[in-house]
C-alpha cells in the first residue's frame, strides 16, 4: 500500500461558486509565484494545483479507497 499526504484548501458546503472560483484563482496566483513555489518545493513537496472539481473528485476517490481498505481488512474505529 502506498500512502501519500497532501494539502488542500476547503470551504464550507454551500459556499457560492463565485467565491470558490475567486479563492481558487487567487491561490493559483500565489502558488505560481516563484518565491512561494521555491519555498514549498524546498520542503520536498510537489505542487499540483488543480480545480475545485478535481479536488472534489480526488477526495471522493481517496475516501472510497480507504473505505474499501477498512472493509476488506475489517478495520473498525471505536
Amino acid at each position: 500500500m502506498n500512502l501519500d499526504t497532501w494539502n488542500a484548501l476547503y470551504v464550507p458546503a454551500g459556499t457560492p461558486k463565485a467565491i470558490v472560483a475567486r479563492l481558487s484563482a487567487e491561490v493559483q496566483k500565489i502558488l505560481a509565484m516563484p518565491d512561494v513555489r521555491k519555498r514549498i518545493e524546498a520542503t520536498g513537496s510537489i505542487l499540483h494545483p488543480s480545480t475545485a472539481e478535481d479536488l472534489r473528485r480526488m477526495t471522493a476517490e481517496e475516501f472510497e479507497q480507504y473505505r474499501r481498505l477498512a472493509t476488506e481488512t475489517k478495520i473498525h474505529l471505536d
